[in-house]
């Protein structure tokens, strides 16, 4: 009995105690025995034979010496530490995946079996350490963007003088209205521009849908679009179509980019970098699968994934005469014209360092389009095998030529394939964008062409120098960075406060209008060397705003096609 309880029953007032003593034992046995004192309870997982504790909670300190694991009824101490002694054993970070832990007499097998091995991405055989990295290490002559670490930091705008960010600020402003306002392409909003590729949901709204939401009916989970997402997925589908298309509209983003009689550009597969949980390409699948129901003539409706054959034929009926997801929904006709230059099944791939939670790949695994992902680092991947040995594997015998050397697959047509990108974060564009430099070996080895670009950049406060694929031909160590077809020259440390004053354009609140602007001016510029390498590589290339800035402060693509 506790010693409040004692005076409350010998008629003296109660009083708090200062500091309550968490118990030591769970009064199950049979569950672990460690207190968890933010939630107030014992922790609920079963105890490990002969312990008082959990395996995760039977840990032991470094340097506890080995002892026989007593009876559990014979325990008197509740320490996670005293308990983990006794066993003789402690827990270490895995050094595969240092989120879990392992006990260390097994680490040694464990290392041969954790199932974090299959993301070592050194192991693949696409990976190249470093084969995109660096491009732009003839700009960089000191160590204002040497990596972190050691003592040394990165160059911002904060290391100029007031003067000097003045200098610099002015540079930008003349630079922007001089060279890339003229060349910015705005797309056109249709007035009817509620027909979005959703983002999270991974489904696609029409007028029609908004309607069905005010009535009484429920609404599925997988009808309702993400305002976030939808519109920017709407957008760069929407960029991808007119470039497909060879369009020349009036709403078209080609209009005077391209000769009047462009052939359509037909595409085999898509390519999507930094894919993160993937929601373009899924978004993207939405529409490929819709085609193939007008074509089959199949009723399972978009979205609905495993799950549509859980639900009844009758209801499934009911729910497509109404439903914005079914072929019979009306369509703009930039998505269905679009779709008539896409093969009928095309391969979607996504390629992200990173795992992610909810990505989209279990919702379209068994649709008749599914996704495929390759997790491993941009700046790592030889494309070229990535094609040849999981993309587009070569059969058995074909190609068989010089050990260590590239296997051919010349017996193939030639495939056309799109690179797309949703918020590629800062250098991973990079990364990307050197990936085209691959386009001669893809095309005689993997029998694959890139010739459309689409990719929406983020992030430009991480875009370093070193990493800037040189916008023309270089010749020489150091060499001076130049917007080429003008005078405008970037030093390191100029490159370095473009790259710290583009956070200003996301501030918000926190910065005034005025330095937001200049943040929009400095990515633009920053964007505007990566559009100059990609004309280069013959490719006609501009920057597009492919959606409004209420919807995100990242609103600007790289478009880039070659016309055949």
């Amino acid at each position: 009995m506790s010693v409040a309880a004692e005076h409350t029953e010998a008629g003296a007032p109660a009083r708090k105690a200062s500091k309550v003593e968490p118990p030591t034992h769970n009064p199950d046995p049979n569950f672990c025995s460690y207190y968890v004192t933010r939630k107030h309870r014992f922790c609920r997982t079963e105890c490990r034979p002969g312990s008082l504790y959990c395996c995760t909670h039977d840990v032991a300190e470094a340097g506890a010496t080995p002892s026989t694991a007593p009876q559990a009824e014979n325990d008197v101490t509740s320490s996670p530490s005293d308990a983990a002694g006794c066993r003789g054993d402690m827990r270490v970070p895995c050094p595969i995946n240092s989120n879990h832990t392992v006990y260390a007499s097994r680490l040694e097998r464990h290392v041969k079996v954790c199932p974090d091995l299959r993301h070592v991405t050194h192991q693949l055989p696409y990976f190249s350490s470093d084969k995109h990295a660096n491009r732009g290490a003839v700009f960089v002559s000191s160590a204002c963007n040497a990596p972190t670490g050691g003592g040394s930091r990165r160059y911002t705008h904060r290391d100029f003088s007031a003067e000097g960010l003045a200098a610099v600020i002015r540079k930008v402003h003349e630079c922007y209205d001089s060279c890339i306002a003229p060349d910015l392409v705005v797309l056109r909003q249709p007035s009817r521009d509620r027909d979005a590729a959703s983002g999270e949901a991974g489904t696609t709204t029409t007028p029609q849908a908004t309607t069905s939401c005010q009535s009484s009916a429920p609404v599925a989970r997988e009808e309702v679009a993400s305002l976030k997402h939808g519109p920017q997925h709407t957008g760069l589908i929407r960029c991808l179509s007119d470039v497909v298309r060879q369009a020349q509209d009036t709403d078209s983003i080609l209009v005077g980019r391209c000769r009047s009689q462009c052939a359509p550009i037909y595409v085999d597969g898509f390519l999507e970098f930094g894919a993160g949980k993937g929601g373009l390409s899924a978004a993207l699948q939405q529409l490929i699968v819709q085609r193939l129901q007008g074509i089959d003539g199949t009723s399972t409706t978009v979205g609905e994934g495993a799950e549509a054959e859980a639900v009844p034929s009758s209801q499934r009926e009911a729910t497509a005469e109404t439903s914005p997801l079914t072929p019979s929904a009306p369509q703009s006709s930039w998505r269905s014209d679009f779709l008539a230059e896409v093969a009928q099944r095309p391969p979607l791939v996504v390629l992200d360092m990173n795992g992610f939670r909810r990505k989209s790949d279990a919702r379209v695994r068994h649709s008749a389009v599914p996704l495929q992902r390759l997790r491993i680092n941009i700046k790592d991947v030889d494309l070229t095998r990535a094609f040849l040995s999981e993309i587009r594997p070569v059969p058995s015998g074909e190609g068989e030529g010089a050990a260590g050397a590239v296997p051919s697959a010349a017996p193939r047509p030639l495939e056309n394939w799109a690179v797309l990108g949703k918020h590629l974060c800062g250098a991973c564009t990079d990364f990307a964008l050197s990936c085209l430099t691959e386009g001669p070996l893809l095309t005689s080895q993997a029998q694959v062409r890139l010739p459309i670009v689409v990719i929406a950049t983020c992030c430009h406060h991480r875009c370093e120098l070193k990493h800037v694929n040189p916008p023309e031909q270089v010749e020489g160590a150091p060499a001076p960075l130049v917007l080429p077809g003008t005078s405008f020259t970037w030093s390191e440390q100029e490159f370095a406060a473009l790259a710290s004053m583009s956070s200003w354009a996301v501030c918000g609140g926190f910065v005034d209008e005025e330095r937001r602007a200049v943040g929009r001016k400095c990515k633009r510029i920053i964007d505007h060397l990566r559009v100059h390498f990609l004309r280069h590589l013959g490719y006609v290339a501009f920057q597009c705003q492919y959606t409004a800035r209420d919807v995100t402060e990242e609103n600007v693509c790289i478009v880039a096609f070659q016309a055949s």
